[in-house]
């Protein structure tokens, strides 16, 4: 039977510390599952470390990944599970700043297709009044594909990318040097909550702009 393709944020939030393993998602009966992409942040000032591991089939998508202070990490996994896998993450320190953002897509034989729109999701001038970069409106789903920071400073300026619902955090006090671009590949799914965004904001000045690109899905 033909497949149906759903374009889903999987999970998010902040993973448990202790090397605690807890399920961050478990794939649906009747349900082949595609996990794309793993954003990983670390909030906090020292490192930690993250596993994530599947079930059945005893495999790590990592074990013990080493994240630095403020470090950001993108997995761009496309790792298939079956239906009523069980994907478990935890981290080792005694406490946890580190957020967690799982994409995918469910595929079954029933459902209705998507309809893909790519646009330009956003262009703001990020500041501390965190201005929002990508919204989501009612009936849709939003897939960021890139978002680009570009400094026109001469200063250093710490970034920082954060979901207004949830408050799961994407970059955390990032150092973008003096006329640095930086680019962040994460293919990261939001919605369809509405309301469901992106804010970006420095910790100082106006001189910092950032676009955000991907898919619109009805």
């Amino acid at each position: 039977m033909p497949e149906t393709f759903t374009t889903k944020m999987l999970a998010r939030g902040i993973f448990v510390p202790n090397g605690t393993l807890t399920t961050l998602y478990t794939a649906p009966a009747a349900t082949k599952t595609v996990v794309t992409s793993v954003v990983l942040c670390n909030r906090d000032t020292v490192q930690h470390r993250v596993t994530l591991y599947l079930s059945p089939g005893d495999f790590y998508f990592c074990s013990q990944l080493v994240l630095l202070p403020r470090e950001t990490y993108v997995m761009q996994v496309n790792g298939m599970m079956a239906p009523g896998d069980v994907l478990q993450g935890s981290v080792t320190e005694s406490a946890s700043f580190v957020h967690y953002w799982m994409s995918g897509v469910e595929i079954t034989t029933t459902g209705t297709p998507e309809t893909y729109t790519t646009q330009r999701l956003g262009v703001v001038t990020a500041s501390t009044g965190y201005p929002y970069l990508v919204s989501v409106t009612a009936g849709t789903k939003v897939v960021v594909t890139s978002i680009v920071w570009t400094s026109v400073s001469s200063a250093t300026r710490l970034c920082t990318l954060v979901s207004g619902t949830g408050s799961n955090y994407i970059f955390s006090d990032k150092p973008l040097a003096p006329l640095e671009t930086l680019v962040l590949q994460a293919n990261m799914v939001l919605g369809p909550a509405p309301g469901d965004s992106l804010q970006a904001g420095v910790d100082a000045g106006t001189d910092t702009r950032v676009l955000a690109s991907g898919i619109v899905i009805t």
